[in-house]
């Protein structure tokens, strides 16, 4: 992969969790796909407006990511391939991130803390 073109500011996290968007005009099931301090990654099977904004839940088990509310604005909206139903892969910029969601980020980037705090 070439990144010559990529533009992201933070490194990323790869990671599968269920979450739920929020389009104020109903709620849509998908899966992130990534994860950064500053944005996620996620799919769909609907698609959404770049520039929209939307709430996503992500209603974790997993003891890397808490389970919280985040408010976002969508970067990206493009169909993916394969599959039976159509699937869109969407970027997404946070907004307001809680502190909680930040640090359970930097720590799946860039591993947990260690020494002496």
């Amino acid at each position: 992969m070439d990144n010559s073109q990529d533009k992201r500011h933070f490194p990323r996290a790869d990671i599968c969790l269920k979450i739920e968007v929020d389009t104020g005009s109903g709620r849509i099931y998908g899966e992130i796909q990534n994860i950064t301090v500053e944005g996620i990654a996620f799919t769909l099977d609907r698609e959404l407006a770049v520039g929209s904004r939307v709430g996503v839940e992500i209603s974790s088990r997993d003891k890397e990511i808490h389970a919280t509310s985040l408010q976002a604005e969508i970067l990206r909206c493009e169909p993916g391939t394969g599959g039976a139903a159509p699937l869109y892969k969407i970027s997404a910029k946070l907004i307001n991130a809680n502190d909680e969601f930040l640090m359970d980020a930097l720590a799946m980037v860039h591993g947990p803390r260690t020494g002496n705090s």
